[in-house]
């Protein structure tokens, strides 16, 4: 790019941030503001590149849009590399990773309001360089375009308004409204900022009492966007809330906390995506709180009122504004925010079916027998089975099982899936199973899949039973014969226990209640496992902290009571009060703690006392002084660590039990390995006391 060239595009993007910024409406009158402004590119280039010599700025609200195809037959890894001046390696940049399966693809991103790895604001105004390039060594790419596009104008003379920080992401075309701005006129206003890339509500300010938006006086629609869409484990939660504009309610509710869980904490559970799979559609459109309607608007522009019984109910993200009985302004903003999401939510094919599935269709009338079912057992075992089931119109059946061959059953819904932690790739899974099994309808567009459990006691008879499972509607049955056989053996005890990761349902923590809907969840997981012969858990503990004291004794007694498997490994708690109280005061409450327990007869908990520590020399000498005051705390202690990088074997002999991921290697060269390393044999013991955690979501 040209010395003219690059200060013609610094002057655009410099007068676009200053009228987003001081005026709502500059950058929508301004037609130069809404062109876009091509990057150099080479032709046919498999990456794109660009460093100029000297820093550059990109206002707040401009896009920056790469358009391209992955080549190849798989999805392919790519990596957004956005440095700033004070950018030095991965930690300290922006590194946006996205899977693009084969096709065409478009890459949006908000560089003014981007978070680097370590969660710093990118500075936008000393932008150095912006790099997109394949991040492993097969992908291949060809890029067509990079484009800055600054915000366009939103249609018939709308203004929109982002409640947030200054250093939020914008939406184009919108003006910021942050903490200080005079049009809060009440409130004592907190910036909040999620992750995410709907830019209109990642951002917006918790604790607005009243806000005046300027607009001509007349008649006006008004559309908000008042949820805090919270992050990974949180939802905030707002029991009664007003929103009132220009005197007219547009959203009043009040709600018990049960009402909360079904209606808002719950809403959407039995959406399901159909053939036109759409992830907007499933999963955007219905997040941001939209409220909406038509006010009168006097002398005093348009005023919003938020009340209720905290600041979350205070909560205002983002507030649309355009004539009355229009909604061009509103169309585009959901459009765009559509486009957006569909771009990064790419949709892959669903998995191809697992073979040999058995397929009956309900009759549309009469009764009907359809192919036994077949399933042989030992004694003390369980075992699957799996089916799917059409019908020839929508419909929802009554299903009975035969109580002379115990059957539990659930209905698999299907749900959109991520394909890689972290990553972007949706795919369609029928995995989420819902029980009862009669509780989601059968669709003619796509075949129910049905899972089941049948086990036998230990003591159970050889033998076959016979039972069977009615799929019952208004004008015709269905009947499955199940035949049962259970033979005359006898298994050997497994060597040892296996189980899953598990914690309590995150918003039970925050809500009137909680703790007791929480032992109940608590109660029912550990007894459902338990009845599938699985015990060797990592179950939810308390941090024993304060009020957290009796429910960690609490927690602990339940885990015993429900058979898990002693001692349970305690995943959270060490790292949580180490973080609260220090070395010393983690590892004395921990001890105590510990002593607790035994004098209950309880074994004391496996601690977890690191996940995934960095492998530079500080962090080893410094879970090395961790370990070291746990241990002279409480000389009984059993640690545990979890390492995902082969680099981090050294610090095996700081721990008695290994948590090991993929990342490590859990393979027999990996065994191998560890048996070569300073510690000999002694390494090896370990890695087979490891618990191995091959499914990372399960954590």
């Amino acid at each position: 790019m040209t010395r003219l060239a690059l200060a013609a595009l610094l002057a655009l993007l410099s007068f676009s941030a200053r009228a987003q910024d001081g005026a709502p409406d500059g950058a929508q009158n301004n037609p130069q503001a809404q062109g876009a402004v091509s990057l150099p590119l080479a032709p046919q280039a498999e990456r794109f590149d660009y460093a100029p010599a000297a820093p550059f700025s990109i206002a707040p609200g401009v896009e920056l849009v790469i358009e391209g195809e992955a080549l190849g037959p798989t999805a392919q890894r790519v990596t957004l590399r956005i440095d700033d001046a004070a950018a030095r390696d991965y930690a300290t940049r922006v590194n946006d990773e996205r899977l693009l399966p084969p096709g065409p693809f478009t890459w949006r991103i908000l560089p003014a309001g981007a978070r680097t790895s370590e969660g710093r604001a990118l500075d936008a105004d000393r932008i150095t360089r912006i790099t997109l390039f394949p991040a492993q060594a097969d992908a291949r790419l060809t890029i067509h375009a990079a484009h800055l596009r600054a915000p366009s104008s939103l249609p018939d003379g709308a203004q929109g308004f982002s409640f947030g920080a200054r250093d939020a992401p914008l939406f184009p075309g919108f003006a910021r409204v942050a903490p200080g701005d005079p049009r809060i006129e009440a409130g004592l206003s907190q910036p909040i900022l999620r992750p995410g890339v709907d830019a209109l509500i990642a951002s917006g300010l918790r604790g607005v009492e009243r806000a005046r938006l300027p607009w001509a006086k007349g008649r006006a629609r008004v559309s908000l966007w008042i949820e805090d869409v919270g992050e990974w484990e949180t939802l905030p939660h707002a029991f009664e809330r007003r929103v009132r504009v220009n005197g007219v309610d547009l959203y009043a509710r009040r709600l018990t906390p049960e009402q909360w869980i079904a209606q808002i904490y719950l809403a959407g559970r039995n959406a399901e995506p159909n053939a036109d799979i759409d992830a907007w559609r499933v999963h955007g459109a219905r997040r941001g709180g939209l409220v909406t309607g038509e006010v009168d608007v006097g002398d005093h522009g348009v005023v919003i009122e938020l009340a209720g019984e905290s600041a979350n109910s205070a909560f205002l993200a983002a507030a649309l504004i355009e004539p009355a009985g229009r909604t061009a302004a509103f169309d585009d903003v959901q459009a765009r925010r559509a486009q957006t999401y569909r771009d990064l939510w790419r949709v892959t094919p669903a998995p191809a079916p697992e073979p040999h599935t058995p397929r009956y269709v309900l009759p549309q009338s009469g009764d009907a027998h359809g192919e036994p079912l077949l399933l042989t057992l030992a004694p003390g075992s369980g075992a699957r089975l799996r089916f799917e089931m059409s019908a020839h119109a929508a419909l929802t059946p009554r299903i009975d099982t035969d109580p002379e061959a115990p059957l539990r059953l659930w209905a698999a819904q299907t749900r959109l899936a991520r394909r890689a932690v972290s990553l972007n790739l949706l795919e369609p899974r029928r995995d989420f199973l819902r029980a009862p099994a009669d509780a989601l309808p059968i669709s003619p567009d796509a075949p129910r899949l049905y899972e089941g459990w049948i086990s036998a006691p230990r003591d159970a008879q050889a033998g076959t039973r016979q039972g069977r499972i009615v799929f019952t509607t208004p004008q015709a049955r269905l009947v499955i014969p199940l035949v049962v056989e259970t033979l005359a053996v006898s298994l050997p005890e497994a060597s040892r226990p296996a189980g899953y990761y598990l914690d309590e349902a995150p918003h039970f923590n925050a809500l009137p209640g909680g703790a007791a809907m929480r032992r109940r969840q608590i109660a029912c997981d550990l007894a459902f496992l338990r009845s599938l012969s699985l015990e060797g858990h990592a179950p939810a503990f308390s941090t024993p902290l304060n009020a957290g004291e009796d429910a960690f004794i609490v927690d602990a007694l339940a885990a015993a009571a429900h058979g898990v498997a002693q001692p349970a490994l305690a995943y959270a708690p060490a790292k949580r009060a180490r973080a609260a109280l220090g070395i010393g005061g983690g590892a004395a409450r921990l001890a105590q703690s510990a002593q607790a327990l035994r004098a209950l007869g309880l074994a004391a908990p496996i601690w977890s006392v690191a996940d995934e520590p960095p492998l530079d020399a500080n962090a080893a000498q410094d879970l090395a002084w961790w370990t070291q005051a746990l241990r002279t705390a409480d000389p009984a202690a059993r640690l545990a660590a979890q390492i995902n990088h082969p680099a981090q074997a050294r610090l095996l002999d700081l721990v008695d039990v290994a948590i090991v991921n993929p990342g490590f290697g859990v393979d027999a060269p990996d065994i191998a390995r560890a048996r070569l390393t300073d510690a000999g044999e002694a390494r090896l013991a370990k890695m087979r006391n490891a618990i191995i955690d091959l499914a990372r979501g399960l954590k």
